[in-house]
């Protein structure tokens, strides 16, 4: 069910979000991929996680280049 949800949620068109992230006080280059991994690796540092910096590694050896924006939800989980 949650694959269903999460797929759905991704297909989603992500203009009009995109548009409305100014009013909400959201810049844009904030949602860049390289950013956003950059600040994940600034909180890891931060946190002395020094274990989940093989997963990041992957990640940024993993990241495309572009695509298409999608909507993603960053905490849908199974109860």
């Amino acid at each position: 069910m949650i694959v269903r949800e999460m797929r759905r949620l991704h297909a989603l068109p992500s203009d009009a979000v995109r548009r409305g992230l100014p009013e909400a006080g959201i810049d844009d280059e904030e949602l860049d991929l390289q950013r956003m991994l950059a600040r994940m690796q600034e909180k890891m540092r931060d946190l002395e996680a020094s274990g989940l910096q093989p997963g990041l590694d992957w990640l940024l050896e993993h990241a495309p280049e572009s695509g298409n924006a999608v909507l993603c939800h960053g905490d849908l989980m199974q109860p």
